[in-house]
């Protein structure tokens, strides 16, 4: 059974990328429902591009998904994580986590509270290309790395 997705937000490209990968392969079981943004705008055309439902609340998207992912400015992902959590859905939230330690403080509290799954979206850290960097530094083939 596929796990229901919506997005909270498309400010972040990277959004567009795995939202279509999972509409290309059903077989991973991700059923990419709709998507929300601020932007009137920037939603529909990207809810269209993906051939999603372009929501007018985030409260409408999360009547009906499992989880998310918030892919909005960083203005936006301490009010929407909360609201995410508060509605019992999983979050996945792109990076960085929030704009200060005190938002970063509400969005743990919210998780923890609700008990959902959160995780941040560093989507270069599988990067194959970003691996092998890591491995020559970490195997001495390029030597000491320093910053001026």
């Amino acid at each position: 059974m596929a796990i229901k997705v919506g997005i909270l937000g498309t400010a972040h490209g990277h959004v567009m990328n795995y939202g279509r990968k999972w509409i290309e392969h059903p077989e991973w079981e991700v059923e990419l429902v709709g998507a929300w943004d601020h932007d009137k705008a920037r939603r529909d055309a990207n809810a269209n591009a993906l051939g999603i439902k372009a929501y007018d609340s985030p409260e409408a998207l999360l009547d009906d998904v499992d989880a998310v992912v918030i892919s909005s400015e960083t203005s936006f992902h301490v009010t929407l994580t909360e609201l995410a959590a508060a509605a019992g859905k999983d979050i996945i939230c792109y990076k960085p986590m929030a704009l200060t330690l005190e938002e970063a403080d509400r969005m743990v509290a919210a998780v923890e509270a609700s008990g959902v799954r959160f995780t941040l979206g560093y989507q270069m850290r599988v990067d194959p290309q970003n691996i092998r960097m890591k491995e020559l530094v970490h195997d001495g083939t390029i030597g000491s790395i320093c910053h001026y």
